[in-house]
């Protein structure tokens, strides 16, 4: 029956890849955070619940902190929400980026440290209206904005936090929840007053907490006096219905400037139509002009004079960006390039990618990896997942960056997470590789699908590969690996033309040995110059590939040397096939000298990461006893688990030694059960031992038209014993009708490869005649 539970969200982690200390970073009505650890990522803050998760309204706030904060699109002034569980194996948690302190306690400590604090608080608040636009623009309110819920990196970049309150603002009430301090006078009056309904839920509740919290944020303190919360009640009360404000008169802002002091007050308005109608036109250019930062052209294009009482030093109607790709797509670089500068400047995301790029490829401008790299920094930065993705790309291969895997996998982890196909399926890549994050082959399944769900080729080919070898996270299925690898192929997947090249060269996964096939799909890939022209050093895959080629001969002489050297490079990288393929080169003496106990190392290695044509390989040895103390049991448990992944091979080897008794109790029933898996994928050794079991009886009950049906699908795929007793059914007329010289021609087939009874059937049969 089909698995009817849904799809696990793009949000979920597992519990077991997080830990987290007693380290109590602070405590909410229905949380605490704490210090932790994900194995991807390293440190993290842990937000555990502490109220009863079985209560259903408690379940239903969780899950839609989770979704609602899952749901931003990355941006440096947003605090990134890295996942959440929610299982049946303990209290729900979700993990963030762990920030260094909130930002008052970071404004006390730059005062302690004699820092000028003006520039901080206007920068910082400057940096939360930057991340309150983003939520503007994705119609979610915040609905609990304080200082208590903006935190400060290490570089001291602000952020917003805590999205227990948030919801969309379409179609929704205003839920009257918050911190009262904060919030307007319009939500708290019907808290205190059950005969005065509540209203739509509106942006401009996000907009009086932004002027209090410029307020507070100012004085480093709350923004009432210790008198006013003593009479907590009387305050909201004045709040709500009697225009109470924070003391503008307080000595503390003396040096706050005029127009955010003007701004502040325009924020916390009794009158929400005379509060600033969004961040983007009322508040975002104010707080800009006064730090004196070019206004990014989304906010100075459509920024109302009346509203923000700032002037555009622009007249085009046409942003530069746009601009620059007229002139991109027109062919003059150097024009494109220049617009490019001009919105790249300007804080356009994507146009500093593009620019990067222009740097990176030398067009239009004179080639500078360095410069090229900064600028995809600064895309990467503001949320672009193009440039976090070639930002991964710089750390992966140590192009304009040292070489830092880890730094990579942030990357392509932020860029995954907007849907970033390629981003993906590189994120994939390295967990499937262990590179710069530990290996976890289910991890990288999961990237890997979800790149191939966004029609990224080379994902699919992945996958493919995963249902061709297992890796102990799904079945091994053949027939599903060929038609991803077929589909790539024909859609011009080098990677994928070279598998179907290999599966029809050696007869593998579950195709038929054809050499003609077999070279029509490797020309079609070494005429894309692939594995030749690609990143040889760095990529485990192109590395296995081109062993593959001097291995085979292919387009060159066989060097078995080189094709070590090639299988060696990309087994350091932790290509599990090239553990594989080196573990038969010294199996064989191929490349190197013979060294079985070598072979068997290099099994191991890979068996140990559940490639299943490894585990078997290991289990032979153990069997046989080949370069490791015979262990006939351990020989079946290595066996076992290719053999449950669905290898053929696997399941009829076990078949085998249920039958003979090796290593496991003997027992005829479960031998037929490991044959019939065997024989049903078409393997020609368990389709014969299968027909043996139905002639003689054993582990099923004796059908001669079974046994008959089993040898015919053996022998006609050459199978010596299954020819030699299909003769004999002919013979005798068992499960067949008599037939003297299809006797003759099963028998002279099967005596051709060599068979023994064949041979002496025909002597006697000769003697007859």
């Amino acid at each position: 029956m089909a698995d009817a539970r849904p799809p696990r969200p793009s949000w979920h982690i597992q519990r077991r890849d997080v830990s987290w200390s007693n380290i109590c970073l602070g405590r909410g009505g229905f949380g605490s955070v704490y210090q932790g650890t994900w194995k991807l990522l390293g440190p993290v803050a842990v937000k555990t619940l502490r109220a009863d998760f079985s209560d259903g309204n408690v379940k239903q706030d969780f899950l839609n902190e989770v979704r609602v904060w899952a749901s931003i699109l990355p941006h440096d002034n947003i605090v990134p929400l890295h996942g959440a569980c929610v299982d049946s194996h303990g209290e729900p948690f979700m993990i963030s980026r762990l920030m260094e302190s909130d930002a008052i306690t970071y404004l006390k400590k730059k005062k302690s440290e004699g820092v000028a604090l003006a520039p901080l608080k206007l920068k910082l608040l400057h940096e939360v209206a930057l991340g309150m636009y983003v939520l503007e623009q994705q119609g979610i309110a915040h609905l609990d904005l304080k200082p208590g819920n903006i935190l400060v990196s290490r570089d001291g970049t602000g952020a917003i936090a805590d999205f227990g309150m948030a919801k969309y603002r379409a179609g929704s009430r205003d839920p009257l929840s918050g911190t009262d301090l904060y919030m307007p006078p319009e939500a708290l009056r019907p808290r205190l007053n059950r005969f005065i309904p509540d209203t739509n839920l509106s942006q401009g509740r996000d907009i009086y907490a932004f002027g209090i919290t410029c307020y507070a944020l100012w004085v480093l303190g709350r923004p009432y006096s210790e008198p006013e919360l003593a009479a907590f009640d009387e305050l909201k009360n004045a709040i709500a219905f009697a225009g109470k404000r924070p003391n503008l008169s307080d000595p503390r802002l003396a040096d706050m400037p005029d127009a955010l002091k003007n701004l502040m007050v325009r924020c916390w308005n009794n009158d929400v139509a005379s509060r600033p109608t969004s961040f983007a036109r009322g508040i975002v250019p104010v707080l800009a002009s006064l730090r004196t930062l070019p206004v990014p052209w989304e906010f100075s294009a459509s920024a109302s004079r009346q509203d923000s009482g700032y002037t555009s030093p622009r007249d085009s109607s046409l942003h530069p960006f746009e601009e620059a790709q007229k002139q991109h797509a027109a062919g003059n670089l150097e024009a494109a390039a220049a617009s490019y500068r001009v919105a790249a400047e300007m804080g356009h995301a994507e146009a500093q990618f593009c620019l990067g790029l222009c740097f990176w490829n030398g067009a239009g401008l004179v080639k500078d990896i360095r410069e090229a790299v900064r600028w995809f920094e600064e895309a990467a930065k503001s949320g672009s997942k193009n440039a976090q993705t070639k930002l991964g790309d710089c750390y992966r291969f140590g192009e304009g960056r040292p070489k830092v895997l880890l730094q990579a996998a942030e990357m392509y982890y932020d860029a995954a997470l907007q849907e970033h196909a390629e981003a993906q399926r590189k994120l994939g890549e390295l967990y499937s590789y262990g590179l710069g994050v530990e290996r976890d082959h289910r991890l990288a399944l999961q990237w890997l699908m979800k790149a191939a769900g966004g029609q990224d080729a080379a994902a699919k080919c992945w996958v493919g590969h995963y249902y061709a070898y297992g890796y102990a996270v799904v079945p091994i299925n053949n027939h599903k690996a060929v038609e991803l690898w077929q589909l790539t192929a024909d859609q011009g997947s080098p990677a994928a033309r070279m598998k179907m090249g290999w599966a029809y060269w050696d007869g593998d996964n579950g195709l038929k040995e054809d050499k003609e096939q077999a070279w029509k799909w490797l020309q079609k890939a070494l005429d894309q110059g692939y594995p030749h022209t690609e990143r040889q050093q760095e990529n485990p895959q192109v590395q296995h590939d081109l062993g593959l080629c001097y291995y085979n001969g292919v387009t060159m002489e066989k060097d078995f040397q080189q094709a070590v050297q090639c299988f060696r490079k990309a087994a350091e990288q932790g290509d599990a096939c090239a553990h594989y393929y080196l573990g038969g080169c010294y199996l064989q003496g191929y490349g190197v000298e013979k060294d079985v106990q070598q072979a068997v190392q290099w099994f191991r290695k890979a068996a140990e990461q559940g490639l299943a044509h490894a585990q078997m390989w290991l289990g032979c040895c153990y069997y046989r006893g080949e370069g490791v103390m015979k262990d006939v049991q351990q020989a079946v448990q290595w066996i076992r688990k290719p053999a449950e992944q669905g290898l053929a091979d696997a399941q009829s080897i076990l078949g085998k030694c249920y039958y003979n008794g090796a290593g496991v109790e003997k027992d005829f029933q479960q031998a037929v059960q490991w044959y019939r898996k065997a024989a049903e994928q078409g393997d020609a050794d368990a389709q014969s031992n299968l027909g043996g079991c139905y002639y003689t009886g054993e582990g099923v009950e004796k059908d001669f038209l079974q046994a008959v049906h089993w040898y015919r699908k053996a022998a006609e795929q050459g199978d010596a014993d299954a020819q030699s007793n299909l003769g004999g059914c002919y013979y005798t007329g068992e499960g067949v009708e008599k037939d003297f010289l299809l006797a003759v021609h099963w028998y002279c087939k099967a005596a051709e490869q060599g068979d023994a009874a064949a041979k002496s059937w025909l002597r006697i049969h000769n003697t007859k005649t």
